[in-house]
């Protein structure tokens, strides 16, 4: 490891007993600065190179390299071999003053990511944006499937156990003065006493920037340009604690429960997972691209379905979510797993085990259904059909037992084998439709929740 050493990392040096610990007085609790957030259409709506603090703080961040963005479910792709980053600042002036030339050197970086990659780096510590000279260092990076931790001069490095690729994770990064504290998802991962030597702490004028992706001959492993997918990256000008910790990450938790997402506005043979998760959905020959409502999936009723797999991971309660224009009303299935599916029969709308049943929506319910777009979401529950649910267009219907015999035991998920346009165990129920859009949460979503996703996406099927 190296470091392009200059007059400013000498000063650092010889000042270093000026370095005051952080006064529990010095900023408020949970001081958060900025937080640049995918998620939210006013950190970035998708277009240019700037980025903007959801919480209205006048900090800039930059994106460089073209990362890909993907509005919902709300990431930037950053992959290395594209050199894809995100710069952060100045925040110098949110370190506290602890002397007439000095400031705390103490903060908080909470972020949410999804490597793909098992090497580069998450987080440079930086004197300038990236890309320019000065100091710089690694504060955390993918080294070999393991995170590591630290701050300049890194006389100690965490080291995190295995962490999964293609998979969301909550990492936090809190140096309290005195201390290196690491976190993800919520585990505490370890701790290292030490000084931390920061851009800005023996200079007031020094400037105090952060890459997110960004590459840097300073580092704890590869230094290369880092590959994953950020959802959202937070700055405090304070210590988090184990307890802080914990609160953000059940207050976030929630924004990352897709199990598998495919968006039909791109006339493509196998569809991406846009959850994050790296599986597929490949579409049969009756599965074609139409242009309807900004780019759909048309399934034929013929040969048309896509087969589909997810990591269940222990889920008993799956939201499906989809907006389908369906062309015919009696004898399909919108999507299914083995024996368990979501049935159209007698103009009936609802639940199926295989039994001749139907619980769901009446053919009263369902009138003027054919060939308008619809935003549905059906909560289904392993083991117990009468306690699922349906929402049509944010509102949630009344539900009935309409016909034949609801069998429990077929009520599964089918370790996370699925199919749109059938159930999976035979193509005899090929339902002819339109989607959009179709995903699998992995908890019950709330009203609030629905009615905000179907406002999302309204307008774009002419609602």
């Amino acid at each position: 490891m190296r470091l392009f050493v200059f007059f400013l990392l000498v000063s650092l040096s010889l000042q270093a007993q000026f370095f005051a610990p952080v006064y529990s007085n010095s900023v408020a609790k949970n001081n958060l600065i900025v937080d640049y957030d995918f998620q939210n259409p006013t950190s970035y709506a998708g277009t240019g190179t700037s980025v903007a603090s959801a919480n209205g703080k006048n900090v800039p961040a930059t994106l460089g390299g073209s990362p890909t963005f993907h509005a919902d479910p709300g990431y930037v792709h950053f992959k290395a071999a594209s050199a894809n980053y995100l710069s952060i600042g100045d925040l110098r002036t949110f370190y506290p003053q602890v002397s007439s030339s000095t400031r705390s050197g103490a903060f908080t970086l909470s972020l949410w990511f999804n490597p793909t990659l098992a090497n580069g780096v998450v987080v440079s510590d930086l004197q300038a944006p990236v890309g320019t000279s000065g100091y710089h260092t690694s504060d955390i990076e993918m080294v070999g499937g393991v995170l590591k931790f630290s701050v300049w001069d890194k006389p100690i490095i965490i080291t995190s156990g295995t962490i999964a690729l293609n998979t969301w994770h909550h990492v936090v990064l809190v140096y309290t003065g005195t201390k290196l504290n690491a976190y993800v998802d919520n585990t505490f991962v370890g701790s290292a006493t030490y000084t931390r030597y920061g851009p800005a702490m023996a200079s007031l004028t020094t400037g105090q920037y952060f890459g997110i992706g960004a590459a840097d001959g300073t580092n704890m492993g590869s230094g290369a340009y880092g590959s994953f997918l950020l959802g959202d990256v937070k700055f405090y000008a304070s210590a988090l604690s184990a307890a802080d910790v914990t609160n953000l990450y059940l207050a976030e938790e929630s924004n990352y429960d897709l199990l598998f997402m495919v968006d039909g506005s791109k006339n493509i043979a196998t569809y991406p997972d846009l959850a994050g998760l790296a599986t597929t959905a490949t579409n049969t020959a009756g599965v074609t691209y139409n242009v309807a409502a900004g780019g759909s999936l048309y399934f034929n009723g013929s040969n048309g379905y896509t087969d589909i797999s997810f990591p269940l991971r222990g889920a008993t309660t799956l939201t499906i979510e989809m907006w389908v224009k369906l062309t015919s009303m009696n004898g399909g299935m919108l999507f299914g797993f083995n024996l368990y599916d979501v049935i159209l029969s007698n103009n009936y709308l609802g639940f199926n085990t295989a039994g001749g049943d139907v619980y769901g929506m009446n053919a009263t319910q369902t009138t003027g259904f054919s060939s308008t777009w619809k935003h549905c979401i059906f909560i289904m529950n392993a083991g117990s059909v009468t306690s699922n649910k349906i929402y049509i267009n944010g509102v949630q219907q009344s539900l009935a037992h309409l016909q034949g015999t609801i069998l429990p035991g077929n009520a599964t998920f089918y370790n996370g084998l699925a199919r749109i346009g059938c159930w999976r165990w035979d193509p005899n129920y090929l339902q002819p439709m339109y989607v959009t859009k179709f995903k699998i949460y992995n908890r019950e979503l709330k009203q609030a929740e629905i009615t905000v996703k179907f406002n999302q996406d309204k307008a774009r099927h002419g609602l």
